[in-house]
């Protein structure tokens, strides 16, 4: 049995949660189907590692696992801002691209800075919240490796965009 306030595993036999002291019954157990899946089903990147891998790999990073996680979460209409912070992640790395080199580096820290109090940050609290840190991790494997190869796109990209360079 798991404690809709914070999470944590129960005994089925327990009145209250061992935890926080919160009263467990029927309407407190976390049934299938409900809004939040229990820890010990729900399957997620750590929000506080995505918005630490933001910082090489820009918020277009942090911000599909932001919506990956809250899927999972089944938090749809939350899902669905980070969507949209996916897509202005991606039109502010072409901004930064066409900006001249001295004040790029500054506007990109600007928006991760902007994207972090105003996204990545809300995923953290909230999985901390509700599940601490009992919930099942996902690897980081893939996410890292799609990472890397955004990288060499925006480079790639970024060189067509500059041009050749003279000797």
């Amino acid at each position: 049995m798991y404690c809709s306030k914070c999470g944590a595993k129960n005994e089925e036999t327990a009145t209250f949660c061992a935890n926080c002291g919160n009263k467990l019954g029927l309407e407190t157990d976390q049934a299938p189907g409900s809004a939040t899946p229990s820890p010990a089903v729900v399957e997620l990147w750590n929000p506080n590692a995505a918005a630490n891998w933001s910082l090489l790999f820009t918020p277009i990073f942090g911000s599909f696992i932001n919506k990956k996680n809250w899927v999972a979460l089944g938090e749809e209409k939350r899902a669905k801002t980070s969507t949209v912070w996916f897509w202005i992640s991606i039109a502010m790395l072409v901004v930064v691209l066409i900006l001249p080199a001295d004040a790029a580096p500054g506007v990109g820290l600007i928006y991760l800075i902007i994207w972090y109090f105003s996204a990545g940050r809300r995923q953290a609290k909230f999985v901390k919240e509700k599940f601490g840190k009992n919930y099942q991790k996902r690897g980081w494997a893939g996410p890292i490796f799609a990472g890397i190869g955004l990288l060499l796109l925006i480079g790639i990209i970024f060189g067509i965009i500059a041009g050749p360079v003279d000797a």
